[in-house]
């Protein structure tokens, strides 16, 4: 009984841990469009 416990808590933290890597991927690409418009705003002014 024991490893179907193990086998599941497995399971969910490698769910979680793809879970958290999509988030941040999609954090990251954010945080670059979002310097991307800051530069072409301010070389736009030059």
């Amino acid at each position: 009984m024991d490893w179907v416990v193990l086998t599941a808590a497995v399971v969910s933290m490698a769910l979680g841990s793809i879970h958290l890597w999509r988030a941040n991927v999609v954090i990251v690409a954010t945080d670059i469009a979002d310097t991307t418009t800051d530069y072409e705003i301010k070389t736009s002014f030059d």
